[in-house]
């Protein structure tokens, strides 16, 4: 009996190629050698315009930078300009108002026209508000971040809240002032300090504006000044100082009003300078 012999097993054979397999078959060393230099062209070119498309922002960037600190100069420029010019023309007003709560402890009254003047001088006043539209601008929109310099972004913060402040205080010390004024205004006819004011002009006055309450012509006064009596009531008194404290605590915010100002206004220019 002879042994049986078991055929060879066939022979695998391999599966048909792809397109697609072939065409990534004719991809060879040579020619990715080739596709490398073009490759780094073509990356090159993209950094290089990445590049030059940061270093034009940048530019722009400064520009704007420098256009916000330039009208940030401006702004606080005008803020000094205005304080100083309040100052001198309150400087007057709010020297009346002294003279006329001094006439409360004087053992000589003053005259009735002094006490008149001094009056009507001391309930003027106009208000005051530091200029912030290009800080308040730089930090609602985000271009706060355009000052390349840590220090001065804080600097245009810490200016911005403390003028905040600041105008919150003042606006207290008018409230202050108009009550005291209003309290002053129940103690005293102050027609008769403007008629004294005016004198010759009170007719022409009354003719050119409707609202001028004095009657042209010859008229009385209803409510004629006793100087003794009003500076002896205490209603007169209290609305006498209160008009001068809140007076002294406007002129004092003014004062930090301007230094704030100027120390930034110094800042900046230094910057703008470098």
């Amino acid at each position: 009996m002879t042994d049986s012999v078991e055929p060879d097993p066939p022979e695998a054979v391999p599966p048909p190629r792809s397109r697609a397999g072939a065409r990534l078959a004719e991809w060879t060393w040579s020619r990715i050698l080739w596709l490398a230099p073009e490759l780094t062209i073509v990356v090159a070119g993209i950094l290089i315009a990445l590049a030059i498309q940061s270093w034009a922002d940048g530019r722009d960037d400064r520009a704007r930078e420098r256009e916000y600190l330039h009208q940030l100069v401006a702004d606080l420029r005008e803020t000094e300009r205005l304080v100083l010019r309040d100052d001198s023309i309150h400087r007057v007003r709010d020297r009346s108002g002294v003279m006329l709560l001094h006439a409360f402890f004087t053992p000589e009254r003053p005259p009735r026209d002094s006490v008149l003047v001094w009056a009507i001088n001391a309930t003027w006043y106009e208000p005051r508000r530091p200029i912030m539209g290009t800080a308040e601008a730089l930090v609602a929109t985000g271009d706060l971040a355009l000052l390349e310099d840590h220090a001065l972004r804080t600097a245009v913060t810490s200016y911005l809240t403390e003028n905040r402040t600041m105008t919150a205080e003042q606006l207290a010390a008018e409230g202050v002032w108009m009550r005291a004024s209003q309290q002053l205004s129940s103690a005293l006819d102050f027609s008769e300090g403007i008629e004294l004011m005016v004198r010759t002009r009170e007719d022409s006055l009354t003719v050119a504006s409707p609202l001028f309450y004095l009657p042209a012509g010859p008229r009385r006064r209803p409510f004629p000044i006793d100087v003794e009596a009003f500076l002896g009531n205490r209603a007169a008194y209290d609305g006498v100082a209160n008009m001068y404290w809140g007076k002294r605590n406007m002129a004092q915010l003014r004062a930090t009003m301007l230094q704030s100002a100027r120390a930034l206004r110094a800042r900046i220019e230094a910057h703008l300078t470098k």
